[in-house]
Formats: C-alpha cells, sequence, structure tokens
C-alpha cells in the first residue's frame, strides 16, 4: 500500500497527493454544510470551490500517473492500488452517493472536465475490496444529515 522507503520517488507521490486530497474532502464538507442563511449562493460559492479543488487534483493525478495507452494503470501509482486510494476510496463512494441527494448536484457532470480524476474515482470504486467494504447509501446519507446537513438544497432528494 505505501511503498518502501527504497522507493523515494513513489512515497513522495503519495504524500504530495495526499495533502491535495485532504483539500478535495475539507471542500466536499463545506459543500454539505451550507448553513441555512447562505441558502444557494452559498452553495454555488462552496461547489466552485470544490470544483476548483478537483482541478488541482487532476493535475496531480495527470502528473503523477502514467495513462493506461502508455502502460499505466488508472491508480495514483499506476496499476498499484496504494495508501492512496486506501484513504481516498470512502469519500469518492461519498462524494457520489451525498452531493446528489442533499445537494441536487449531478457529480457525474461535474467531473467532466476532469478526466484523469474521473478514470481514477470509477477506478477505485471498482477496485473489489473497495466494493465489498462499501458503506450502505442509506448509512452514508443517514450519517451526513446527523452529522453535517443542515440545509438541504430545494428539489434535492433529501427534501
Amino acid at each position: 500500500m505505501y511503498p518502501s522507503r527504497s522507493n523515494c520517488d513513489a512515497c513522495q507521490t503519495i504524500d504530495n497527493f495526499l495533502e491535495v486530497w485532504m483539500d478535495v474532502v475539507d471542500h466536499y464538507y463545506d459543500v454539505l454544510t451550507v448553513p441555512p442563511s447562505v441558502g444557494e449562493k452559498g452553495v454555488a460559492k462552496t461547489m466552485n470551490i470544490f470544483e476548483s479543488s478537483l482541478s488541482v487534483l487532476e493535475e496531480v493525478l495527470s502528473q503523477n500517473t502514467a495513462p493506461v495507452e502508455s502502460g499505466g494503470g488508472d491508480f495514483l501509482l499506476g496499476d498499484m492500488f496504494s495508501l492512496a486510494e486506501c484513504i481516498a476510496a470512502p469519500w469518492v463512494q461519498r462524494f457520489y452517493v451525498t452531493l446528489p441527494y442533499f445537494r441536487s448536484v449531478d457529480f457525474q457532470n461535474t467531473m467532466l472536465p476532469f478526466g484523469r480524476t474521473t478514470k481514477w474515482m470509477e477506478a477505485v470504486c471498482r477496485r473489489k475490496s473497495v466494493v465489498e467494504s462499501k458503506c450502505p447509501e442509506e448509512e452514508m446519507i443517514a450519517a451526513a444529515r446527523k452529522y453535517y446537513v443542515s440545509y438541504v438544497t430545494p428539489g434535492a432528494p433529501a427534501i
């Protein structure tokens, strides 16, 4: 999962990824925790910031991975499922469930400008260990409602 210290480049790649990833997660929570007082303007503003963090992630993934066409894989370290994917997998699953449910965000559409990140997220979600350990969607929604969401976008399924 984490390369041996003899492979410093791979370790540095994972460390750099995780630094960027934590910003993505923080901005995801900002989208979910928009207070009712700021409503849809707040949702739009925080979604723009979240999308900007996805753009940075796109750059990191594009710079640090070999495309499948050239013998690489869809994960951060090519075809090796790394610590980066282990940490990110639960959040990626949450993005696809909670953003549509609470914010009426078409996450597939949101990801269109981020081709490399989309391939990476899809590969993470298809990984057998990720599929087998996925939290049921109802539990993801219940936890988000309990701990984070105080405002639901009008027209979202959560209403």
